[in-house]
Order: C-alpha cells, then sequence, then structure tokens
C-alpha cells in the first residue's frame, strides 16, 4: 500500500472529497516478515504507523473517498473510441472481501468488541479507539472501547483454529493484522479499500495462520477500521511449539536407525500443511548401515502418543540420497507388506539393501487430529 502525491489521483476519485484528505493508492502485496531494527518492542505509534495506510484510506470515509483527478488537457486527449473504460468499483460483478457471516446496521454510538477465540477458548481483546471517521448524534455521549486489557501472555497451540471475530459480527471495511515481537514485525493480513463510496471488502471473522509462527511469543496487533471509527486490538500471545513424532524401528530389543525422507508432510488438525524435512531428494540424509539375519523380525512404530496408519514398504537400493526400488526381486521381503504397524520381516536375500517404510503418524486429540504423512528409510546388510 503506497501513499499517493497530488496530481496522481485516481480517475475514479470521488469529487465531492475535502482538501485535507491525502490520496491512497493501493497494491496487494502478499503477506511477508519484516526484520526489527533493534531489540526493543515497537511501540503502539511505530505499528500504527505501519496502518497509515489503513487510517488514512478510513479517514476518507463518508463512506470512503479520495480527490477528484485533473481533466486531460487537449494535447493528451484521445479520440473517445480509443479511449480505455474506467473501471470502478461499481464496475466490479463481486466485491474483493466478502464477510463470513451477514454484515448488520452498525449503529454510530457502539464500538464493536474484537475476541481471539482459539480451540473452544475465546479471549475479548483490549480495545482502544483511533479515530473517529463518524461522529455519534448530538444526543449521544461518544462511547468507550470494550473489552478489559489483556494483561497475561496467552498460550495458543498451533495445532488448533485461532480465529478472531468482532462482537455483533460487525463488519470492518479496512484492517490491518499484525505479530510483532522485539524482533520481527510479521504481517498476517491487510485490505484497505481504494477512494469510492462503494464498499468493496467487509469481513466479521479472521482465521489467523499462527501456527507457521510457533515456538515465539507475539503480541497480536489488529486495527480494524469501520464506517464510524477505527479501533485497536491487541493480545499477547505465546505460540506454543510443536514436536513432530520420532520414528522406532526394532529387531528384537536392538534399535535400527531410521531416515525420514523428504516427502514427510505435517497435517495441523486447526488447518496449516507444511514439509517437515524439505529436500530435494528421497530422503534427507542416507541412514547408517545395520547387520541383521535374513528374514529378521522388524516392528515399526512412533513417538508415545501417535498411532501408525497403514501404509508400505518397499525394499532396493539407495545411490547417495536417491532411492530406487527394486521391483524384480523384492530383495526377498515377505510379499505383501501392506501395513507396517505390523510386524514384518527384513529381506532374506543376502546383501546390502535399503527399505522403504511408507506410513502416515496420528495423533488422535479430544480436540486435534494432527498427522504426519510420507516415507521413512532404514539401510540394512543381510548376512548369507
Amino acid at each position: 500500500m503506497t501513499l499517493g502525491r497530488r496530481g496522481r489521483e485516481s480517475p475514479t476519485a470521488r469529487v465531492d472529497a475535502r482538501d485535507d484528505w491525502d490520496i491512497v493508492e493501493v497494491e496487494e502485496l502478499p503477506p511477508q516478515r519484516v526484520l526489527g531494527r533493534d531489540t526493543t518492542r515497537p511501540r503502539l505509534s511505530a505499528l500504527l504507523a505501519a496502518s497509515a495506510a489503513v487510517l488514512l484510506l478510513a479517514g476518507g470515509l463518508g463512506v470512503l473517498g479520495g480527490r477528484a483527478a485533473p481533466e486531460p488537457s487537449d494535447a493528451t486527449a484521445v479520440n473517445p473510441s480509443q479511449r480505455p473504460t474506467p473501471t470502478t468499483p461499481e464496475d466490479v460483478a463481486e466485491p474483493l472481501v466478502t464477510p463470513n457471516l451477514p454484515c448488520p446496521t452498525l449503529d454510530d454510538s457502539v464500538v464493536p468488541g474484537v475476541v481471539l477465540q482459539v480451540g473452544g477458548r475465546t479471549v475479548p481483546g483490549d480495545v482502544e479507539i483511533l479515530k473517529w471517521l463518524r461522529e455519534p448524534g448530538a444526543s449521544a455521549a461518544r462511547p468507550k472501547a470494550p473489552g478489559p486489557p489483556t494483561t497475561n501472555r496467552i498460550d495458543i497451540r498451533p495445532d488448533l483454529t485461532s480465529v478472531l471475530y468482532t462482537t455483533g459480527d460487525a463488519c470492518a471495511v479496512a484492517w490491518q493484522i499484525v505479530l510483532a515481537s522485539v524482533v520481527e514485525s510479521v504481517t498476517l493480513d491487510t485490505v484497505g479499500v481504494p477512494g469510492s463510496a462503494t464498499i468493496v471488502a467487509q469481513q466479521n471473522r479472521f482465521e489467523l495462520p499462527l501456527w507457521q509462527h510457533r515456538g515465539h511469543d507475539y503480541d497480536l496487533d489488529v486495527v480494524l477500521a469501520y464506517p464510524h471509527v477505527v479501533v485497536h486490538a491487541r493480545w499477547p500471545i505465546r505460540i506454543l511449539p510443536f514436536q513432530p513424532p520420532t520414528t522406532l524401528l526394532l529387531s528384537g530389543n536392538r534399535s535400527i536407525p531410521v531416515s525420514p525422507g523428504c516427502n514427510l508432510l505435517l497435517v495441523f488438525g486447526g488447518g496449516g500443511i507444511e514439509p517437515v524435512n524439505p529436500c530435494d531428494f528421497d530422503v534427507v540424509s542416507a541412514p547408517p548401515v545395520t547387520g541383521v539375519a535374513p528374514g529378521a523380525q522388524l516392528a515399526f512404530s512412533f513417538s508415545d502418543g501417535w498411532d501408525v496408519e497403514s501404509g508400505g514398504v518397499a525394499c532396493g537400493k539407495l545411490t547417495g540420497t536417491r532411492f530406487e526400488e527394486d521391483a524384480e526381486t523384492t530383495c526377498g521381503l515377505d510379499e505383501p507388506v501392506l501395513d507396517p504397524s505390523a510386524p514384518f520381516r527384513a529381506p532374506s536375500q543376502p546383501g546390502t539393501w535399503t527399505v522403504a517404510i511408507s506410513a502416515c503418524a496420528i495423533q488422535n486429540l479430544a480436540d486435534a487430529y494432527n498427522e504426519v504423512c510420507g516415507t521413512w528409510y532404514t539401510t540394512l546388510r543381510v548376512r548369507s
């Protein structure tokens, strides 16, 4: 989002805007991390400076507006049949953002609250009023911001769904959601509104991808612009780390080393999928060679709290970190091995073989269902 200069106004800007309003150009940018300049927590004023575009957009609210563009000079005039037809928000069939729930009619004497919901727990935000865009009626006093101050840091599990919602389902028309810490500022979502009386974005539910930022403390800072008021809400939060399962491959009482594959995916029950060990090969690193007897019984499992879901077992050769299945002989592996959670036998054919174990680790909790799926590898030297 960039602030414009006079003379660069949009041809669709409103003609009834006041002279002391600035012009705003809106540019959609992907969310990105921004490193902090020092080791101190950004002051609220510094954070809100990042929201200046939101405030300037909202400042034109009558609903929202800008300044009229100058008429083209004779030197720049073109044949009307060749002149491109301007596109305005009124010409857009669908709004840029539609609300999860229908928007109620807002009362200017009410300041909507904001609530953070994590799983089944709800925490009201500490709300302050930043700017009045439309004064309450002459007979009504300015309402106060809702919500008590939130002082204790809130622990948030990354595998639970985290959502912000407005009280009364009030719809914001512009917003910015930021995670701020002593070392970085991460913008989770930001939407500005072009200079027009047409509202092209409305929302009253905001799902937060907090799982991407687990293991750190942040202040969750939210700026919401309504047609009559701009508010700031804050929650001190701690996004807890998440420990993927470890693997265990046993031959009797002996543990056999296992290396994870490059295709492992962690799937959070509350939403979110990410690679565990992203790489460009089959296996992260070649496992050490372990000697076993022909047809030795093996048992594959995950750490406590994680169950094994049926996958399959294949045998082949590992060259560096590339695996090639031996489809001809199957290395003397029991056929078919369709369930690695059940004991299976090592190859009976002498030689050095790599066994690929495909499976899903399932963590079935009362409030979340998490899983890690992919392939794990072990290299066995079968004695003759």
